[in-house]
């Protein structure tokens, strides 16, 4: 997993993902205390969470129970998000040309979006 470093994209930025997994459209980064948040954008909103450097941050966004982390890899910021009540983890990566991807590292085989991503 990266580890933390100094910023290399602005905080506070928004991130394009074409094509994205779970029907993300957009991903925003920006500062949160000494360490980072991440906003996963789709087509109820924003799903925000905060971000661990060098350990696991636990949260739970609109009641989805996840753990994130993350930090700088080269140019980029790239993070892992656990779904805790499932097998599923999401890798996101924001790119500094203002560009992110976002991919199950363990894709569903069923509801893919990420409010789903829990036990009923």
């Amino acid at each position: 997993m990266p580890v933390s470093g100094p910023e290399r994209v602005p905080a506070g930025s928004v991130f394009a993902v074409p094509n994205g997994a779970a029907g993300i459209r957009e991903v925003r980064l920006r500062a949160e205390g000494e360490g980072w948040a991440l906003g996963l954008v789709d087509e109820h909103g924003e799903f925000a969470f905060p971000v661990g450097v060098g350990g696991w941050a636990e949260s739970a966004p609109d009641g989805v129970p996840i753990a994130a982390v993350g930090g700088w890899e080269g140019d980029a910021f790239r993070a892992e998000v656990l779904f805790l009540e499932t097998p599923h983890t999401l890798g996101v990566t924001c790119a500094a040309n203002g560009s992110a991807t976002v991919q199950w590292l363990t894709e569903p085989l069923h509801a893919a979006g990420i409010r789903e991503q829990r036990h009923p």
